[in-house]
């Protein structure tokens, strides 16, 4: 990359940041900051998709509180792909995990850990039509 081109690059990165700096500031909710934030990291770094993690130490996994180009550019670039949801549920329960599976158009859910077999039940579930 040249001299004028990372130059440019950097500028327009700042320029993002600046922006985003105002949006967050006057931003009272935290998921749209966050929705905001993977927007603009995925479009400041020419990337199609970012995500946000946030760290759960009694899972010690870590569970994505807001993204961008994930599900919906997928769907729309493959519209007849399946999609299963797993999760070992950590404080939300299974419960919600079904819920949250639905919101985001997943045709499945599994709660982990689970053993293969389930995983091939599910998968057959799915492909038959008989998902959430």
């Amino acid at each position: 990359m040249t001299g004028n081109r990372t130059i440019e690059r950097l500028l327009r990165q700042q320029a993002a940041l600046a922006k985003f700096g105002s949006f967050a500031f006057g931003e009272p909710d935290l998921q749209k900051v966050l929705s905001e934030a993977a927007r603009i990291c995925a479009e400041s770094l020419n990337v199609p998709y970012s995500k946000i993690c946030h760290y759960r130490p009694n899972e010690d996994d870590l569970l994505v509180v807001a993204g961008y180009g994930w599900e919906p550019g997928v769907k729309r670039k493959y519209p007849d792909v399946r999609i299963i949801a797993m999760s070992s549920g950590g404080r939300s329960g299974s419960e919600d995990l079904l819920n949250m599976a639905k919101k985001v158009g997943a045709h499945g859910a599994l709660k982990k850990p689970f053993p293969p077999a389930d995983l091939i039940d599910k998968i057959k579930e799915v492909q038959e039509g008989n998902g959430l």
